[in-house]
């Protein structure tokens, strides 16, 4: 791996950390396949490479959500609640991890339009 790999691994590995020290469910890819929770993904393969962090809400609603847009149902209330709830998480996501001294930043990415990008950890000291 190289050292910028290593270097965001690390960091998203400080991610969840501090985000389970929160309270907060929080997962890596190397934990498996989880619901809910904070997903934090290491991005090394295109242009917006790096750290992100999306929310993904419970089994259920995601369950709802994902039959609504199979039937072309996307105004069904399980897809608003879904989106409401996921900028509602990534707005206090942002909030706790900037104040633990992450910086943070909406996604520009428009394949992740809810996600975070952490872009660097807190500075020692």
């Amino acid at each position: 791996m190289s050292d910028a790999g290593e270097v965001r691994h690390e960091l998203a590995r400080q991610v969840r950390d501090r985000l389970v020290e929160a309270g907060l469910p929080a997962y890596l890819p190397s934990d498996g396949f989880h619901y809910s929770g904070a997903d934090i993904e290491v991005d090394l393969d295109n242009e917006q490479a790096g750290v992100f962090v999306t929310w993904q809400v419970g089994e259920e609603l995601s369950r709802a959500v994902t039959a609504s847009i199979i039937n072309d149902q996307a105004d069904d209330p399980s897809v608003e609640r879904s989106a409401a709830i996921t900028l509602v998480m990534r707005d206090a996501l942002m909030t706790i991890l900037e104040a633990e001294g992450f910086s943070v930043e909406n996604s520009g990415d428009h394949m992740r339009p809810a996600a975070l990008q952490v872009l660097s950890v807190p500075a020692a000291g």
